[in-house]
């Protein structure tokens, strides 16, 4: 419709429509199992206009944002790049191994490691990068050809850019145990994501001599950018990867080894992720620049977030209050547990039938506990949240509402407090454009 109208938006203590239901916990109380009532909210009941409408300008808006979009997030807004990486040493392991280790004591405001590997001191031939962990100062390269002379240099990353090049070091690999058979090449390598936080890797082992299996990951098929890898025991045929971005598709593929060498590669097995970006720029332009100002020098109430204005923050500071917002109405954006439940109706009397919860599955995300959802057979089964003010599921941004009257009387929500009467100017347009853009702030 064109024109303005106003909306209230009140907390009258239940849930609207049939979007909220009484489960009944069993709990055990001395001798006794008891059965405990909780009011369990849908997805539905969360994305329901009004429920939005008055949860708006408290931290129980839910933007969420995983962790590492917090983290790319935070660094972007300190607007400086980790210095480099030093005392890079190499040094030959078992058989064409090659293990390095540096230094990284000088080095703050990290999300990781590049290593680059060489076939020349110019790294202009035969270059790899693999990705490491910010948590790592070691390597051990297992993807080595025997007897090969490799360069390698490191670099630290994060969301602003990456550091210079630490010192660079050469090696040659050492020789396969040549009375050893290399094992078997694995086959029918998978992957299966899981939400979009982790992706099950499953292969079929083969062998019978292998050492140990080595999974190689990268964002393109052919293997030769961000290789990542990582090593499991002998026997093992299935490996979880947590350490993952949304919105990316990832290449896997097996290799076996053993002291007389590496298999062949298997199957190369694909997975695409889900899940929101985490370029620091596009998240902080869909969530931020609204209030902030798209250069990040605040506007009105909200305050400048340039480097020289955030200097005397700390990144966890950074971090915790995008995660968690503020008590002066900034809402956090952490992503919210998610919760499964198991349940079965359940007869307590001649009349009365209850939802009986059975067990209960915690997940990281909503889209973790949608596929687990999708993957029941059989059974009873309900996303749910606990709390009516904190939202698990990921809501659009709210717009063309702005918040005009909120009254004295406040609900206590948890997470700070709210009121408990709100009324709302629309003040959008019939072409969709939008003067009132109320959509989650930073801080």
């Amino acid at each position: 419709a064109l024109g303005k109208f106003w909306a209230v938006a009140t907390w009258a203590g239940k849930s609207p429509g049939n979007y909220s239901e009484t489960y009944y916990l069993p709990q055990q109380s001395g001798t006794q199992t008891q059965i405990v009532p909780m009011q369990l909210y849908y997805p539905e009941y969360y994305k329901s206009l009004v429920i939005r409408l008055f949860n708006f300008d408290g931290r129980a808006f839910a933007n969420n944002l995983s962790a590492s979009q917090i983290a790319a997030v935070s660094q972007w807004l300190l607007g400086s790049m980790p210095a480099s990486p030093s005392g890079l040493n190499a040094t030959t392991g078992n058989g064409s191994k090659i293990d390095l280790v540096w230094s990284a004591s000088n080095l703050t405001n990290l999300s990781g490691f590049r290593i680059e590997r060489a076939s020349n001191s110019g790294f202009s031939s035969g270059v790899v990068s693999i990705m490491a962990p910010a948590s790592s100062t070691n390597y051990t390269d297992v993807s080595s050809e025997p007897g090969t002379t490799y360069y390698y240099r490191v670099f630290a990353y994060n969301a602003v850019g990456e550091s210079g090049a630490s010192n660079s070091v050469s090696i040659t690999s050492g020789n396969v145990d040549t009375t050893q058979q290399p094992p078997v090449a694995p086959s029918s390598a998978n992957a299966t994501a899981i939400g979009s936080t982790q992706v099950t890797v499953s292969w079929k082992d083969n062998s019978a001599n292998e050492s140990g299996f080595r999974i190689d990951r990268s964002p393109t098929n052919a293997f030769s950018a961000n290789l990542s890898s990582v090593t499991v025991e002998t026997n093992i045929n299935a490996w979880t990867d947590t350490n993952i971005d949304g919105n990316i598709t990832y290449y896997y593929r097996i290799v076996a080894y053993n002291a007389g060498g590496n298999s062949p590669a298997s199957n190369t097995a694909s997975v695409s992720i889900a899940g929101g970006t985490v370029d620091a720029q596009t998240i902080y332009a869909t969530n931020c620049a609204s209030c902030h100002g798209s250069s990040r020098e605040g506007t009105g109430a909200y305050p400048a977030l340039t480097a020289s204005a955030l200097s005397s923050k700390s990144l966890d500071q950074i971090n915790q209050t995008i995660a968690e917002g503020t008590a002066k109405g900034m809402p956090g954006f952490q992503s919210h547990e998610v919760f499964v439940v198991s349940y079965e109706d359940r007869n307590v009397d001649a009349t009365n039938t209850v939802k009986l919860i059975t067990n209960a599955q915690s997940f990281d995300s909503y889209e973790a506990a949608n596929a687990y959802l999708l993957s029941r057979t059989s059974g009873k089964h309900r996303i749910v949240g606990p709390n009516p003010f904190v939202s698990p599921v990921p809501l659009a941004a709210l717009q063309d509402y702005k918040l005009v009257f909120g009254s004295s009387q406040v609900t206590n929500t948890g997470v700070g407090s709210t009121s408990q009467v709100k009324i709302f100017e629309f003040t959008g347009n019939s072409t969709g454009g939008t003067t009132g853009n109320i959509s989650g702030r930073t801080p």
